[in-house]
């Protein structure tokens, strides 16, 4: 049987806890990026050129390849010059289609764009390990079957 229920104080609640950091600091290419866009956004957008879109556009999509080293690492170099490639395609023809685009625009399109090209890697990267993966299944079968 279980105790009875009783309506006594309860205890202390836990005091919270200090919040660790949420990002690491910035690397030195990143800062330098994050300059770049900084700069381009305190300019007044009437007086913004296709020069200062172009810049902004590509310091935005170099900074969305540094945010995500650290997960490219695990594709390749080849993969992520592949991607990149990519990304900076989209942006010019994004850009010449747009050419007085706003910076939020220009930042939301490469946002998608970016995200876009990282699932087509992704699902790439997973065909391939997955072809890989049955070829490998089937030189053993094929293996087992010369040893008998």
């Amino acid at each position: 049987m279980a105790p009875p229920v009783t309506n006594g104080p309860r205890p202390a609640a836990a005091a919270p806890r200090a919040a660790a950091p949420a990002t690491q600091p910035l690397s030195p290419a990143r800062q330098e990026q994050r300059a770049i866009l900084d700069d381009i956004k305190k300019k007044p957008a009437a007086e913004l050129t296709a020069a200062d879109r172009k810049a902004f556009a590509d310091a935005a999509g170099t900074d969305k390849l540094l945010e995500n080293m650290e997960f490219l690492g695990f594709f390749g170099q080849s993969s992520v010059t592949k991607m990149s490639e990519k990304l900076d395609a989209d942006i010019s023809s994004f850009l010449k289609s747009n050419p007085n685009a706003s910076l939020a625009d220009i930042e939301k399109h490469v946002t998608e764009r970016f995200k876009s090209h990282l699932s087509n890697t992704v699902v790439g990267k997973m065909a391939i390990d997955n072809a890989i993966k049955q070829m490998l299944a089937r030189l053993e079968a094929a293996k087992d079957g010369w040893d008998r």
